[in-house]
C-alpha cells in the first residue's frame, strides 16, 4: 500500500517526543484524504493494548494531528491537536509532550508502535502496516532510565 512503513525515527532528547514515519512510496496529502491515516500508539499503563494514540490525517491541503485516549466502552476521547510536519513526500512527523499522558504508578517507561491504514486502488479493502512488526518499542521516560552504578576499583587499578 501507499503508506507501508519503511522506518520510524523517534526524537526525544529535548522537548516533545517526535515520531517521523517514513514510507516506502511517495504520497500526496490530497491523495490520502479520507483514505489514509498514520498512527502512533502509546502504552503508558503496562497493558497489552495502547491507552493513547496520535492520529495523522489529511485535511486535503495539509495534515492534521490529534491526540486520542482509547476507551473500553464508547467512542475514543479527543484530547486535542498535536503538531504535524511534512519534510518530504515520504514522511510525516508528529509530536506530543509526555506531560499530556497519564502513566501508571511507578511506570519508568512506555511502549510505542506505529500503524498505518490505507484504502485505494491497490488496497480495495483497508491495508494495514505496523512497525515494528512484532513487539512494541520500549522507551524510557525522560530522566528515568537506569543509571549504571560505579563499579568498585579493582586492586590492579589502585596505585
Amino acid at each position: 500500500g501507499s503508506l507501508d512503513v519503511r522506518q520510524v525515527r523517534l526524537a526525544h532528547k529535548s522537548g516533545p517526543h517526535a515520531w517521523t514515519i517514513v514510507t516506502f512510496g511517495q504520497w500526496r496529502t490530497g491523495k490520502i484524504w479520507d483514505r489514509g491515516y498514520l498512527m502512533v500508539l502509546l502504552d503508558t499503563q503496562g497493558k497489552e493494548d495502547a491507552e493513547y494514540y496520535l492520529l495523522v490525517r489529511s485535511a486535503g491541503t495539509g495534515l492534521l494531528g490529534s491526540l486520542w485516549r482509547v476507551r473500553n466502552v464508547g467512542p475514543d476521547s479527543f484530547l486535542g491537536s498535536v503538531p504535524v510536519q511534512r519534510f518530504s513526500r515520504l514522511s510525516a512527523t508528529v509530536r506530543v509532550g509526555l506531560s499530556r499522558l497519564t502513566f501508571g504508578a511507578h511506570r519508568l517507561f512506555y511502549r510505542w508502535w506505529v500503524q498505518t491504514l490505507f484504502t485505494g486502488e491497490v488496497c480495495k479493502r483497508t491495508c494495514h502496516d505496523r512497525a515494528p512488526n512484532r513487539d512494541p518499542v520500549l522507551q524510557w521516560r525522560p530522566g528515568m532510565s537506569p543509571t549504571p552504578s560505579p563499579s568498585p576499583r579493582s586492586a590492579c587499578s589502585r596505585r
